[in-house]
């Protein structure tokens, strides 16, 4: 059996410059700011059901924008909407890598359908900050 050779501290350095380098580029911080405020809006605007459904389809762009077109210009236009998604590379799907990412948008799916089983059980209102604070005893 082979052995893999440690990672020499110089290695592990590097790795750790091109993490803070990514952490804080202007584009990240950008991208990470326009979640949350995607995010946060629908949450106050719009209720938990909405939050649920959008955070759903949301996560599911972000697993499938390696691979598929669509979500790879919805997440593109969040990271820097006056450029085209030609910055991103586009992978091939995996034959392994079909299951697990099955299962993973699943995962979102079912968050996205609870969202809509909220609202169908609890109405629009019963949810919604806005409604709630302004609707009469």
């Amino acid at each position: 059996m082979a052995e893999v050779p440690d990672a020499s501290p110089a290695d592990l350095r590097d790795v750790w410059r091109r993490i803070r380098h990514t952490l804080t580029s202007r584009s990240f911080l950008v991208f990470i700011g326009r979640v949350v405020l995607i995010e946060f809006s629908v949450l106050l605007l719009l209720g938990f059901g909405f939050a649920f459904i959008i955070h759903g389809l949301l996560m599911i762009a972000f697993r499938l924008s390696p691979h598929l077109a669509p979500a790879r210009k919805i997440i593109s236009f969040l990271i820097h909407p006056t450029l085209y998604n030609d910055f991103m590379p586009m992978y091939r799907f995996k034959s392994w890598y079909i299951p697990i990412l099955a299962i993973r948008v699943a995962t979102w799916l079912l968050l996205a359908g609870i969202g809509t089983w909220f609202l169908l059980t609890f109405g629009f209102c019963a949810q919604n900050f806005v409604c709630l604070l302004t609707q009469p005893e």
